[in-house]
């Protein structure tokens, strides 16, 4: 019977622990992979075109929401946020998913046409603008070849970080009980969540890479 030597021995259990690593790596991001409808994995979602989500589901209620989904996964190219967004959109049901993303939008659309010293007065105009709207906020008056390009134009960390700063600093400027403070005051705080989220998803996959 062969015996291997010490090096072999040591390369092997390297290579183990690489892959194991590697598997560790897959299940803390996509734990939930299994615990989800398959049909709405973030891993089939990620990899479905969004102008194909209506050919492949079969109810207008699970085209919605894959698309839904899918906008949330299309906000970055940083795969770690992409699926803080992904498990923060699946969490809510169909009308506050609609108006979440909505909202992201929106506020993206302010952060690409601003600069530091005019982000906080254009997100207010806009802010202003959608809660008197007398219409729905829906995704639907967005054209996707749009929504595309809005989502993935500006830097998404960078992005997040200042709605953060710029709703809470608007937060200030009303009594807690108007009716602009608890918006900015729910965005901010939604915002400040979707970073925690991030955070932690970071933080254990800096784990497994030190194993």
């Amino acid at each position: 019977m062969k015996i291997e030597s010490n090096n072999n021995y040591k390369e092997n259990l390297i290579a183990q622990n690489d892959v194991k690593s590697q598997e560790s790596f897959k299940s803390a991001l996509f734990d939930d992979y299994e615990t989800k409808n398959s049909d709405f994995s973030y891993e089939n979602i990620v990899n479905t075109p969004l102008n194909k989500i209506s050919s492949l589901y079969e109810n207008s209620e699970d085209i919605k929401k894959a698309k839904n989904l899918k906008i949330a996964t299309m906000f970055s190219d940083n795969e770690i946020l992409s699926k803080a967004l992904y498990d923060k959109v699946y969490e809510m049901n169909s009308i506050n998913q609609n108006n979440y993303l909505f909202n992201i939008i929106q506020d993206k659309i302010v952060f690409f046409s601003s600069d530091n010293t005019t982000i906080e007065d254009l997100l207010q105009k806009s802010v202003k603008e959608r809660l008197a709207s007398t219409s729905t906020n829906s995704l639907e008056q967005v054209p996707y070849e749009y929504i595309n390009i809005v989502l993935t134009y500006a830097n998404s960390i960078s992005f997040i970080n200042s709605m953060t700063s710029s709703y809470k600093s608007l937060s200030s400027r009303y009594d807690k009980d108007d009716k602009y403070s608890v918006f900015y005051n729910n965005h901010y705080l939604e915002y400040n969540f979707l970073i925690a989220r991030f955070k932690e998803y970071d933080r254990q996959i800096e784990k497994l890479r030190q194993l």
